[in-house]
């Protein structure tokens, strides 16, 4: 407990570090004198999407709100599938009615041209984590060709593999597979994305699972974090689309090319190849062991309640605490230890302000 309780005084840490800094940017762009304390009420609303992390955020925001009582923290949250349109149509429109805009890595792209990039002079910068900025934070301005800060990363959620343990603790299921397809049964010795495959068809074709292992596909944002996830092992193995860079350019990540080739001021898209041809290839296969996509589509919100019924599930930790008898749950990393797909929740601020 004492570590998790250190993790936690850390997180809160950083998200009063976002919420600082949008604080000292409405203080900052105030007429007031430096000289004069600023008692105007102030309401900063963050938007992002719901659950716990929501709720942290504005346990966060309560904690601010002690120390500086003129400054109210309001977060509105939507579903995982909803909240990036919900800020998009915002943020088009020019409105300012968010403050503070929350994404995630694979949606940086879409919200950094409406986001306003720090002056790193005017704020403390050592006790931000620089590593998980390249996932969101960091935005190569292709105008400018300068990286700028767009973003402050307040969480890692890794995307992994769970798995139900009372099924691949089952020894006899083991020596089965083991003699029926010559591979190891056991989740963390997968070395690609094949293995995972032939699990979903020897534990459905057995009724020994209703569905094999769950992985998003829900057309309005699942997608776009479960297929990095496949094609980041096509990825790091295909140096002609990595051009020697296995993790991508910051904030691009890997579905660009890991370089700016000659004549261009942007990276190219690494998917429109043979690598990503494959991975959509086995992209589909998983989704073939989960259920039908025309009738329920599996995301973010709703993939806990199918995980009972499956061999396991591709899903960020922070769904972790969603699945019910998480105790059976064990932990392996992607296909060949892939971490290739990883999202930061980070919040910044409305350049429309």
């Amino acid at each position: 407990m004492k570590g998790i309780s250190t993790i936690a005084i850390a997180i809160i840490v950083i998200i009063v570090i976002a919420i600082v800094a949008a604080a000292a940017y409405f203080i900052i762009s105030s007429h007031h004198t430096p000289t004069t304390t600023n008692t105007t009420p102030i309401t900063l609303t963050v938007v992002t999407f719901s659950g716990t992390s929501a709720n942290f955020i504005q346990y966060a925001g309560e904690l601010f709100h002690q120390l500086h009582p003129n400054v109210q923290v309001q977060v509105v949250q939507y579903p995982f599938s909803q909240y990036i349109s919900k800020e998009l149509t915002a943020l088009e429109a020019h409105s300012s009615q968010y403050d503070i805009i929350g994404f995630t890595s694979t949606s940086a792209l879409s919200v950094a041209p409406y986001l306003l990039p720090l002056n790193q002079s005017d704020f403390n910068f050592s006790d931000i984590i620089y590593p998980q900025e390249d996932f969101g934070g960091l935005y190569y301005n292709v105008s400018t060709g300068k990286t700028e800060i767009i973003g402050i990363a307040y969480e890692t959620a890794v995307y992994l593999m769970a798995y139900n343990m009372t099924v691949f603790n089952n020894q006899t299921l083991a020596e089965e597979f083991e003699q029926e397809y010559h591979m190891n049964f056991s989740p963390i010795t997968y070395k690609n994305w094949t293995v995972v495959l032939d699990v979903d068809e020897f534990l459905t074709s057995h009724h020994i699972t209703k569905y094999g292992f769950l992985i998003d596909d829900h057309v309005a944002h699942g997608i776009i974090d479960a297929f990095p996830a496949v094609f980041g092992w096509y990825y790091f193995r295909d140096s002609s689309i990595n051009l020697g860079n296995p993790s991508g350019i910051p904030n691009y990540n890997i579905m660009f090319e890991g370089k700016i080739l000659p004549g261009y001021n942007y990276p190219l898209p690494s998917f429109n190849s043979t690598s990503g041809v494959e991975a959509l290839m086995t992209y589909r296969e998983l989704v073939n062991y989960e259920p039908n996509p025309s009738q329920i589509q599996i995301s973010y919100d709703n993939l806990p309640e199918f995980f009972s019924q499956a061999a396991g599930a591709f899903l960020f930790t922070s769904q972790l605490s969603y699945i019910n008898n998480s105790q059976d749950v064990l932990l392996a990393p992607l296909p060949g230890e892939s971490v290739q797909c990883v999202i930061n929740v980070i919040y910044f601020i409305n350049k429309f302000l």
